[in-house]
């Protein structure tokens, strides 16, 4: 019993731990999953022929940057979910050395990472993605997940009298100051005499936002969803005489014990 409490307090600092490291570091997790604003240019293809070699150029004309806009879905946006929850959630402190297998179980599914050591995910959402270019479809030339200042799709056949093709993409920068500038679109293609060429103005201004609300959030949370876990902390397995003399004889308190 004294190594499971040694255990147990050993334990209990490191949680202490990742909760302050949690909360003094939420500006930096809140900076990092700031949803920046989405745009898209839109392109149809009104001809009576296809255009060939098509080719759609995105230029940044300004001090901000560019990328392709993230659409989770299926496995990827299940991970991404529960990652965020994770990042902004209180986890549980170590179970009891009197927890029973039952209330240990149900803790270790509480706090299970999802992800390796090397911190990426244990399921790879993008494994199964069909690499296949299709010659009938835009594909990415230059510029993909990564901030950039310029993105290119082409498409070897673009069919005509078509549905419109949505070219989006997610704008990106520093917030050390208001952005300003433009995003330009360019069409091109083999048999097309000129190319077409549109601008979108970019102005973006930020105001700071407290975090005191969105951690006192996560406190009544963890305050609620604990609840559960002191209950969980009642469960205790059948002990035998010498097992329920040692505990008698042990009056050390457990730190932070509810």
């Amino acid at each position: 019993m004294a190594r499971a409490i040694a255990k147990y307090e050993e334990d209990y600092a490191a949680w202490l731990e990742q909760v302050h490291g949690q909360l003094r570091d939420l500006h930096i997790t809140w900076r990092r999953r700031r949803e920046w604003p989405g745009a898209l240019f839109m392109g149809v293809n009104k001809g009576n022929r296809r255009a060939l070699k098509a080719l759609v150029e995105l230029a940044v004309g300004g001090k901000f940057t560019i990328r392709r806009l993230k659409k989770w879905t299926g496995d990827a946006k299940t991970v991404d979910d529960r990652k965020r929850r994770a990042e902004l959630s209180i986890p549980m402190p170590p179970a009891l050395p009197i927890a029973s297998t039952l209330a240990a179980n149900l803790l270790g599914s509480a706090n299970r990472d999802i992800f390796g050591p090397d911190r990426t995910p244990l399921l790879d959402p993008l494994a199964r993605l069909n690499t296949t270019r299709d010659a009938d479809a835009f594909c990415w030339r230059t510029g993909r997940e990564d901030p950039t200042d310029r993105l290119e799709l082409e498409c070897e056949n673009w069919r005509h009298q078509r549905e419109p093709e949505d070219f989006a993409f997610e704008i990106g920068g520093s917030d050390t100051e208001s952005i300003e500038g433009v995003v330009a679109g360019t069409l091109s293609a083999a048999n097309l005499s000129a190319a077409v060429q549109a601008r979108l103005p970019v102005r973006i201004a930020f105001a700071d936002q407290p975090l005191e609300p969105i951690a006192e959030q996560m406190v009544a949370e963890f305050e609620r969803v604990s609840q559960r876990w002191r209950q969980a902390q009642k469960i205790v397995e059948p002990r035998d005489a010498q097992s329920e003399a040692d505990a008698k004889a042990d009056t050390t308190p457990y730190p932070g014990r509810w």
